[in-house]
């Protein structure tokens, strides 16, 4: 039924979060490595508490202690972008290899061949 939608609470004891506590030490769930960091926490707890304990019900507990958002807001920004580009190869180091893979596309469509796991396609435009 649609009980099995509901994630079983965990009963959290005085000893079970300080163990959280110490984990969350070493190990803490935010930024951008914050679920691996909670995987690490997960595997800490079980190991310390000698029984299963879900990642799920890690950050139900942190959710009501802690303004999550907030924490991720304090951390590092992040070094990189994350919006996605176009690629394409500087005209000055690569035109002639682009040419030239071009031009073997060319010949191959030519002959009936067809580019399976290769390069299907080089813009001519290399910016």
């Amino acid at each position: 039924g649609d009980d099995n939608l509901i994630p079983p609470i965990y009963p959290w004891t005085t000893s079970s979060e300080l163990a959280l506590f110490q984990a969350l030490i070493m190990h803490k769930p935010a930024g951008i490595n914050k679920h691996f960091s909670m995987a690490l926490v997960t595997e800490k707890l079980a190991t310390q508490l000698g029984k299963d304990i879900t990642s799920e019900a890690i950050w139900a507990k942190l959710r009501t202690m802690f303004d999550l958002a907030a924490v991720d807001d304090r951390e590092e920004v992040i070094p990189f972008p994350l919006e996605e580009k176009e690629f394409c190869f500087p005209r000055r180091d690569y035109a002639s290899l682009v040419a030239d893979k071009q031009k073997d596309i060319l010949r191959d469509r030519a002959l009936g061949k067809t580019t399976k796991g290769g390069v299907s396609r080089v813009s001519a435009d290399m910016g």
